[in-house]
């Protein structure tokens, strides 16, 4: 099924220019201050999120802006769009156009995966044991016979009538005389066993159980749980392994808001139901048999915390506890930070001047925190001295009154969650020639793969949605669980609204008044650099909703009015005539396209494909299908990865500065080993398995 994703990236300029501002001490005489009129009508339904209208909190409806509002008369009150949304979606826009830095970039994130099966040294299972805020965990015995493992239709008995006894973290007594040794580890073939809830940690020599998620279990293979006997050996966990796991955890459905869970509460904690065989899509899943710990919430630190007698697995290096893990397959961190994806190579910035990273030193700015403003947010040691490090911008932006000729209109909207950069087919530069691994080597598509060799992978550009001529809201929404999807309904301005966007601004060169001329009509900019072809439209993105062809714009501007100098602002004692100071937008956008750098105009192909309404077909705009109810199936498919039976191949994402027909991407790209094999069973010779899984004869 092919597909074209809702989104793709700008790429960045090597370098960006930074400079010193002009300052707001004094009206510069070489430099422009005035105002701009921007005439924008609708395309499609535009969605600013005014208040939450109504008392459900399972079924939130949100009204557009109003200000002057009766409480007394529903849908009263001057329909408006904030200057604030306008101005963030302005700049969003200019930092792509013109090679501004990345305003909203966090340089320490790293992406969590799930962890390949694999063998995995020196891991152990142990038992929390929190006392005055000191962790320390009690480790296994480590004997060869001292781990067991469980079918789960033995412990929880037939349809699950005994799983209320099956929680982690339980002792247990079982007729040991029924282990025995299959493939490298021990199983028992009858479970008769008596079972003790302690009141925290189990005592050394006694048996405990480890009950853990089935989710991302094999339904087709057999289902184990573990025990294990408690040893006598306890080891300190150290702060930076605690923020380790705080980190892995983050991302939970544990901790993810409105995501529904069968909790039940036993021995003093909260615990969530498992079941077999595990629920997919919409399955509900089989019979419960058992209960696992849910990760608990420090409020406090807004973190994930570890609770007293939880079971965990251990890394032990030199007598120390070196990461925790909450399965024997769990998360794991990805390398190489995303700071380290910004520069040319993945080598250190040499100079700010080389780094696409937030503006820090408000004496040195890139041109879009020059034109809008700019805060330092990298924080400060506690013992540094109080500092200003903000520089306020040259522009501001007014509300403004919207018309709307047709009623609001009312959309469910889908659930739209947070980014995911650990997707590295899709969020980094796709690698020049890795071939997949065997099964038990890292995906080509995760940060710190062989992909990263010998050159780390670049952050692939800028993120922004294609420009499309309709919404497509309603797909994949089952108004039914709106608490569980997070799907929520929204009022919308109805497409062929008018508003006019003003705009004052002050200090500003030619080139920068350009630049920010071209960020608010997009067709013009294009039509300056000789892009526009008859008939062809580009649009501005306002609002939410962008992925589902919310807000797409038309923009004119209509009035460029530049004001006098302040001598003659001043000194002189006869009023400027009504039509002073008007200028032709097109003298300054020729400033900008003729003297932007190269660096910068090499993204333009990929922006103006972006902006381009309905470069791609609307219909086929979404974001990966699933297929037989797994919403996760193409990521699965397409992590670069070489198993037994087949390939899963990398599937990066097309080039945007390609025309619309390639921007589709086939979802069935499994390529099965076996198609190229031959009659004997063996692969055939003289050839390889490229890095998109195709079969290379090597001639």
């Amino acid at each position: 099924m092919s597909f074209v994703n809702p989104y793709s990236f700008v790429p960045l300029p090597k370098a960006i220019a930074r400079s010193r501002p002009a300052g707001h001490d004094r009206a510069r005489p070489e430099l422009l201050s005035g105002r701009i009129v921007v005439a924008a009508t609708a395309l499609t339904p535009l969605l600013i999120r005014g208040e939450q209208v109504g008392t459900d909190a399972d079924h939130k409806v949100y009204d557009v802006p109003r200000r002057g509002v009766d409480p007394r008369v529903p849908g009263s009150g001057e329909l408006y769009v904030p200057g604030s949304s306008i101005h963030g979606a302005l700049r969003s826009l200019h930092e792509a156009m013109a090679g501004g830095c990345l305003r909203i970039f966090d340089p320490d994130f790293v992406p969590v995966y799930r962890q390949q099966a694999k063998t995995r040294a020196g891991w152990c299972p142990a038992v929390v044991s929190v006392m005055d805020r000191e962790v320390t965990v009690q480790l296994c015995q480590g004997g060869d016979r001292d781990v067991v493992h469980v079918l789960v239709s033995l412990l929880a008995g037939d349809k699950g009538q005994r799983a209320e006894k099956v929680r982690s973290g339980a002792c247990v007594k079982f007729n040991e005389n029924a282990m025995f040794k299959d493939h490298g580890r021990y199983l028992v073939d009858s479970w008769d066993a008596d079972v003790r809830f302690p009141n925290g940690c189990a005592d050394a020599g006694e048996w405990v159980l480890h009950v853990t998620d089935t989710a991302a279990r094999d339904p087709r293979k057999p289902c184990y749980f573990m025990a294990f006997r408690l040893g006598t050996t306890s080891l300190v966990v150290c702060d930076q392994v605690l923020d380790e796991f705080a980190v892995l955890a983050a991302g939970t459905n544990d901790l993810r808001p409105n995501v529904d869970l069968e909790e039940s509460a036993f021995d003093d904690r909260t615990r969530v139901a498992v079941r077999w065989p595990p629920p997919t899509g919409r399955d509900p899943g089989g019979d419960v048999v058992g209960y696992r710990d849910k990760i608990d919430f420090d409020k406090d630190h807004h973190r994930a915390r570890l609770q007293h007698g939880q079971v965990v697995w251990a890394k032990i290096e030199d007598n120390k506890v070196m990461a925790l893990s909450l399965a024997q397959v769990w998360r794991e961190l990805g390398a190489e930070p995303a700071g380290r994806r910004l520069n040319d190579g993945g080598k250190e910035a040499v100079g700010e001047a080389s780094s696409a990273a937030a503006c820090s030193d408000p004496e040195h700015l890139c041109i879009s925190c020059r034109i809008f403003g700019a805060i330092d947010a990298t924080g400060a040691a506690e013992d540094d001295a109080a500092a200003q490090r903000a520089y306020r911008g040259h522009v501001r932006v007014l509300d403004s009154a919207i018309s709307a000729e047709a009623a609001l209109t009312t959309h469910q909207l889908p659930p739209l969650g947070e980014p995911r950069p650990g997707a590295g087919q899709f969020y980094l530069e796709e690698p020049k020639a890795v071939e997949p691994k065997m099964t038990g080597r890292i995906p080509l598509r995760q940060w710190g793969s062989d992909a990263d060799h010998p050159v780390v992978r670049q952050i692939r550009g800028r993120k922004m949605y294609w420009t499309l001529s309709r919404v497509k809201s309603e797909e994949r929404v089952d108004p039914g669980k709106r608490a569980k999807t997070m799907s929520a309904e929204a009022h919308a301005f109805p497409p062929g609204c008018h508003l006019t966007i003003k705009l004052l601004f002050e200090n500003l060169s030619e080139f920068e008044l350009g630049s920010l001329l071209a960020a608010l009509a997009p067709q013009d900019w294009c039509r300056a650099w000789s892009r526009v072809e008859a008939g062809q439209a580009l649009g501005f993105r306002l609002g939410g909703g962008k992925p589902l062809g919310f807000g797409s714009l038309r923009t004119d501007i209509i009035e460029l009015a530049l004001e006098p100098s302040a001598e003659k602002r001043w000194l002189e004692s006869e009023p400027a005539p009504a039509d002073a100071g008007h200028a032709d937008p097109g003298e300054y956008l020729g400033h900008f396209v003729s003297d932007v750098s190269s660096g910068v105009r090499e993204g333009w192909g990929a922006l103006a494909n972006l902006l381009r309404v309905d470069h791609v077909e609307a219909a086929l705009v979404k974001y990966p299908p699933a297929e037989s109810g797994d919403d996760f199936s193409f990521w699965k498919q397409s992590q670069g990865i070489l198993l037994r039976s087949r390939v899963e191949p990398l599937v990066p994402l097309p080039d945007p500065s390609e025309t619309g027909a390639k921007q589709e991407i086939n979802g069935h790209r499994a390529r099965f080993l076996k198609q190229n094999e031959g009659r004997s069973g063996q692969r055939r010779s003289g050839g390889q398995v490229d890095h998109r899984g195709n079969w290379r004869t090597g001639r």
